[in-house]
């Protein structure tokens, strides 16, 4: 079993605090060995008019993969090096070991790839 760890940088009703928090614990918890990171590059939130949400019924926030470069600029500025930005110094900052860090993003994937 692998723990997939996606949607970075993430919708507006998660951040990517959180997000890499979840992270955190779980390596805290052990799963450190099973984990696999990766994230929405091209992900754009377009927020609608609050009267649109009402009478729908839905969530207020609507997303869709957009190519569109001013957009994604705007919601990750690190483009496809966002994790190793955003997130490896995150986890840094909370007490991850650089080791650690290396296993997750270099050896895990190997590993899944090679179906080990």
């Amino acid at each position: 079993c692998w723990v997939g760890m996606d949607r970075y940088p993430g919708p507006p009703f998660i951040s990517p605090r959180q997000r890499t928090q979840t992270l955190y614990h779980l390596i805290q918890f052990g799963w450190q060995n099973k984990i696999i990171l990766s994230h929405d590059w091209t992900l754009a939130y377009i927020p609608r008019e609050e009267d649109y949400w009402q009478k729908s019924g839905l969530l207020n926030w609507e997303f869709a993969y957009l190519f569109h470069e001013k957009l994604r600029h705007e919601h990750n500025p690190h483009g496809l090096l966002y994790i190793k930005k955003v997130v490896l110094p995150m986890l840094t900052e909370m007490g991850v070991d650089p080791d650690t860090l290396d296993n997750i993003c270099k050896e895990n994937p190997k590993k899944f790839l090679e179906g080990k």
